[in-house]
């Protein structure tokens, strides 16, 4: 019996408590296996926590160019270890020579790429998180976010993947064309930057009741933030955002709200005033 978990989980950067989760499914005899892709090694270190395996996507952040399709597992115990290589040998699934000479060049500057990556997210999500037509940001290292005690105990960094809610489909869709310097792909862990719509593409097949059951809105926004210059990413960020403001009918600097809606109010107060005045 296994239990599988993810800290962070994608898309929505919720963390999950591994010690205790790691306590509680030993009790019962199960091993605990967690991904650990979005942290990779260089931030977080499941098997410290109580995990017997740690699940790595290869074609992550290890090969940092997407040119690789892999996995590695990394596990607690000389049997385990012992037993999981009987079945990998036996099924196949070993990377072929190429594939593992990318990862090991991968490797050399993993730790240099996840620091400038994860800086460049910190600058983001602060930046997004007070931008007007934003309306919460998913990231680890804000400290607004629900689990941000609980990764900082269990991990020394917050990563490069965020996350951030519009209300608008229509304008998370335009901000997402719009935004030049990020690739949309649904991966991550790229050199590049890479923004995605979650929704309409890597959970695109879960029914719609389930993905609002799991708070997940259509129009979430996913970014993994590559090496580029912070202060570019920020501006193409910006642009985007007032093509989409302005296709949309939206003013950015009346909290989301359309002209007619700003008239509308201005035209509320005045008469509220009006009203006071008689009074």
């Amino acid at each position: 019996m296994s239990n599988r978990s993810e800290s962070p989980t994608n898309p929505r950067l919720q963390i999950t408590d591994i010690e205790s989760i790691a306590a509680m499914a030993h009790k019962k005899g199960a091993l605990v296996c967690v991904d650990n892709s979005i942290m990779a090694p260089v931030f977080q270190n499941p098997l410290e926590l109580g995990a017997d395996i740690c699940m790595t996507s290869a074609t992550k952040f290890i090969s940092g160019q997407s040119d690789v399709t892999g996995g590695i597992l990394t596990c607690n115990g000389d049997q385990l270890g012992k037993d999981i290589y009987f079945h990998q040998n036996a099924e196949g699934t070993h990377l072929g020579p190429f594939d593992c000479w990318l990862a090991l060049r991968g490797l050399k500057t993993m730790s240099l790429r996840m620091e400038r990556q994860q800086e460049n997210t910190q600058v983001l999500a602060e930046w997004l998180e007070q931008h007007p037509l934003v309306k919460f940001v998913n990231y680890p290292g804000l400290k607004s976010n629900a689990g941000y005690e609980l990764h900082k105990k269990q991990a020394s960094g917050a990563g490069s993947i965020l996350s951030f809610s519009t209300g608008n489909v229509e304008l998370s869709k335009i901000v997402v064309e719009q935004a030049k310097l990020f690739k949309i792909t649904v991966s991550f862990g790229n050199t590049t930057s890479l923004i995605s719509l979650p929704c309409f593409m890597s959970h695109a097949s879960i029914p719609p009741e389930v993905r609002a059951a799991r708070g997940l809105p259509d129009d979430l926004v996913r970014i993994s933030t590559g090496i580029e210059n912070a202060r570019d990413l920020v501006t193409d960020l910006d642009q985007a955002f007032q093509i989409a403001a302005r296709e949309t009918g939206v003013s950015v600097g009346n909290g989301g709200a359309t002209p007619a809606q700003t008239r509308e109010e201005e035209l509320l107060a005045k008469i509220a005033m009006l009203e006071a005045q008689l009074e």
